[in-house]
């Protein structure tokens, strides 16, 4: 007997990145980039998002129901400023983000993961807001690592959140490409 393969797509929820940010945050990737601390892939600037929850591979027969549970969210527009430059692991680090404050964006994120978790497991680490900046393949200097994160001062720009999109990402060797499946819009206050 031959198993059905089921098709899937691969799907997370974010809100989308306004340009001026865009080009502050590529502006702080630049001047990390200089400094040669590590070797990575870099996420492209059109690619900036705050994932508020990663679903990963999901058969698509499920996402109706899936858009239905987020349609159903309701927030009003809500304020999200840069903080500090983070990774996920000081003693062995694979991912370089910018942290993001909003105590508004994690309780959207909450209820997010709580909405589909009758279709989808939470993650276990739970819900950190970043923008992530790199995927990091090898630490060149460890110590300049500590002190560039340390010693951080970047820009605290902030901006108004009105959206959250449910994103099916294509992975290739040229880079990921999202596409938005659903866009939710904040209620007018």
């Amino acid at each position: 007997m031959v198993k059905k393969k089921i098709p899937k797509a691969r799907l997370f929820v974010s809100i989308p990145v306004p340009e001026s940010i865009q080009q502050t945050v590529s502006k702080v990737t630049r001047e990390v980039k200089k400094l040669n601390l590590i070797e990575a892939k870099w996420v492209q600037e059109k690619n900036y998002h705050i994932t508020l929850h990663f679903l990963g591979y999901v058969p698509i027969d499920l996402l109706p129901d899936i858009k239905e549970q987020l349609a159903m969210i309701s927030f009003k527009p809500f304020s999200v400023a840069l903080d500090l430059l983070e990774v996920n692991d000081r003693k062995n680090p694979r991912v370089l983000w910018i942290s993001l404050k909003s105590e508004l964006l994690i309780q959207l994120a909450h209820e997010i993961i709580t909405n589909l978790s009758l279709f989808i497991e939470p993650e276990e680490r739970g819900f950190h807001p970043h923008l992530t900046l790199a995927r990091i393949k090898k630490v060149h200097n460890q110590e300049g690592v500590d002190e560039l994160l340390d010693d951080y001062d970047g820009p605290q720009d902030n901006w108004m959140v009105n959206s959250f999109s449910l994103m099916e990402s294509e992975l290739s060797k040229a880079g990921s490409e999202y596409l938005a499946v659903l866009k939710v819009l904040a209620i007018n206050p």
